[in-house]
């Protein structure tokens, strides 16, 4: 009897740092007109703005009509003077409800994301970074402008590559950075946002109607062309093949008149030399802000009708490496877990394991067993409040500790508890790490 007691006491005290912490974040977020900020405390006061790209108007088009983002949807990180997250907020709707936000006195970097950030994407990528002091017993006003980090592939394909293939085409764009790969077919739109700091691969793959035959193109774009605000119009076309030439058939040199006594059978004619595998090449001629550009072409792309093409099979696929490796330091609980991923944080999904804490318990303090740290949605507030890092997809380095979770797990009683972290990075390689705590 006495144990269940004390169980429901340690739920309690859980619930009471998640759902109560509201009303301390009140007090905090200074929504009592009556309160005094103490000489170690000022306010934040964040404003967002967001600027509509300048798109550099091409010649065949004079401006791109993309939505600019509302400034509402972005996400918000505040972080220390160590670059380490002090709070984070799903959406800037969300912070507005609890600005001006008041914190101790000190340097403090605000940054607002609107967009995955991956290098290859089919959404924009948007970003504000300010640098604020927040000075002792001041309400600080900052302002910052979110601007388009991305640059754009917008792909038009002619009518007669579309007449001359089946519908199965598709135009695979990998980041030789990253090995990120994303994949158009006939069905999606023509239009994919890319990252400056990398270069880019174009692959062009395609069937021949009239052959049945594959044909693949490719181009690639260097670190150095791809600037933000850019945009890459890729004209996609097709070039009929020219009939191989015929070689001249010079007349035998005058015969022997002695004939062989025991002539030899005349041997089996050469096979004829296998046909092209398609009836065309794919060009691929690429515009920049309506500037005709020479466009690098790989020994294995344009005009190849016949062997592999697939990006990333080779160094870049996602499979990892020694450049590219996931590491783990420190075990979050003695000492701080810094989580390295160099390709940037596709997913850190964490499994909670407890005999303490069932999924039910977890879910009627308003949390779950398990959730991406990259995306966490309508946990982000508790988790943060518990320690963990929260909207980090895109970052190459985290730094966390969840000692203060370890009270709380003590008070519901005694055993081992693990959480299970698995990193999913921008190539799609994965780490997995397990964090033991027992009390």
């Amino acid at each position: 009897m006495k144990g269940k007691y004390n169980r429901w006491v340690g739920l309690a005290c859980l619930a009471a740092v998640l759902f109560t912490s509201c009303e301390m974040k009140n007090e905090l977020w200074g929504k009592d007109p009556g309160e005094v900020m103490t000489e170690n405390e000022g306010k934040l006061d964040f404003t967002l703005k967001v600027e509509a790209p300048d798109w550099q108007s091409s010649a065949t088009r004079s401006a791109r009509t993309d939505e600019v983002p509302d400034a509402n949807d972005f996400g918000i990180v505040i972080s220390n003077s160590q670059s380490l997250p002090e709070v984070s907020f799903a959406t800037y709707a969300d912070y507005l409800q609890h600005s001006p936000y008041k914190l101790p006195v000190g340097t403090y970097y605000v940054e607002a994301v609107y967009g995955s950030g991956a290098f290859v994407s089919r959404t924009p990528y948007y970003q504000a970074v300010d640098t604020v002091e927040v000075a002792s017993r001041q309400i600080v006003p900052t302002t910052a402008t979110a601007v388009l980090r991305s640059a754009l592939f917008d792909f038009a394909l002619s009518d007669q590559f579309l007449a001359a293939v089946t519908d199965d085409y598709c135009i695979i764009v990998t980041s030789t950075a990253t090995g990120s790969v994303m994949t158009l077919t006939k069905d999606e739109a023509a239009s994919l946002y890319i990252r400056p700091e990398s270069g880019y691969i174009v692959t062009v793959k395609a069937t021949d109607k009239a052959t049945g035959q594959p044909v693949v193109s490719e181009i690639e774009l260097g670190e150095q062309e791809v600037k933000q605000q850019t945009i890459f119009e890729v004209a996609v076309d097709i070039e009929e093949m020219k009939p191989d030439t015929i070689p001249d058939v010079k007349p035998d040199p005058t015969p022997d008149p002695t004939p062989d006594p025991d002539p030899k059978p005349d041997p089996e004619p050469e096979p004829d030399p296998k046909p092209s595998n398609g009836s065309f090449q794919i060009t691929v001629d690429v515009t920049v802000n309506g500037v005709p550009v020479t466009i690098t072409v790989p020994s294995i792309g344009s005009g190849n009708t016949g062997g592999s093409t697939d990006p990333g099979t080779g160094g870049g696929s996602g499979t990892g490496g020694s450049d590219s490796a996931i590491t783990f330091t420190g075990d979050a609980v003695n000492s701080d877990l810094v989580v390295n991923v160099p390709a940037g944080i596709q997913k850190l999904e964490v499994t909670i394991d407890s005999p303490l804490l069932s999924k039910s318990e977890l879910e009627s303090v308003g949390l779950t067993d398990q959730f991406d740290l990259a995306a966490p949605g309508q946990y982000a507030d508790k988790l943060s409040a518990l320690g963990f890092p929260v909207n980090i997809g895109g970052k190459t380095s985290v730094t966390f500790n969840i000692s203060s979770f370890v009270p709380l797990l003590g008070a519901l009683g005694h055993g081992t508890s693990q959480f299970i972290l698995k990193v999913t990075d921008m190539k799609g390689a994965t780490a997995t790490k397990t964090l033991t705590v027992t009390v």
